[in-house]
């Protein structure tokens, strides 16, 4: 699969043809009847996106999206979906790290094109995360090797040193 989806929507018929459309798009998809739902799925499954509605009967999708987790790198990308939606929800669903938020009903050519973007942005983030921590990681492996290669020198040279320098010492004492 391309990436691994989750739909959270409390509309069955929705959800099922997003799914269908996704599927045969390449990802794997996963369905969430409600935020309660959705809220247990991302704590024991990883996933790339998350498409949620705004609007469900108990837990909305901003308030679900707020308790899954803070925003941080490595989290998957969330895209909000919307019959109705404000400029106020769309700032607070960015401030909750909402990535983008698209009004229904949407064009399928539309909609696949805003998870292949979304995705792009996250593939991007988490590539230059792991190449930091790459490069963190070389660089700490070769300054511990250097430590390493130095106080082995430092060992082997002390030897030399020690039985060298005390000859040294007897040879210059015993003139004085």
């Amino acid at each position: 699969p391309l990436a691994k989806l989750l739909i959270v929507d409390d509309l069955v018929m929705l959800r099922k043809g997003v799914r269908i459309l996704l599927e045969d798009a390449g990802f794997e998809v996963e369905e969430a009847g409600s935020g309660e739902e959705a809220l247990q799925m991302v704590q024991n499954k990883p996933y790339d996106l998350i498409m949620t509605d705004l609007s469900m009967p108990g837990m909305s999708g901003i308030e679900w999206v707020r308790q899954m987790n803070p925003p941080r790198e490595g989290r998957p990308a969330v895209l909000m979906l919307s019959a109705r939606v404000t400029p106020a929800e769309v700032a607070e669903a960015r401030s909750i790290g909402v990535r983008d938020v698209m009004q229904k009903p949407y064009r399928r050519e539309a909609l696949l094109a805003k998870i292949e973007e979304l995705l792009e942005i996250d593939r991007r983030t988490i590539f230059a995360q792991r190449e930091k921590e790459k490069r963190q990681k070389s660089a700490s492996d070769r300054a511990e090797k250097d430590r390493k290669r130095k106080e082995a020198v430092e060992k082997k040279d002390g030897g030399h040193e020690a039985k060298g320098g005390e000859g040294k010492h007897d040879e210059k004492a015993a003139p004085a």
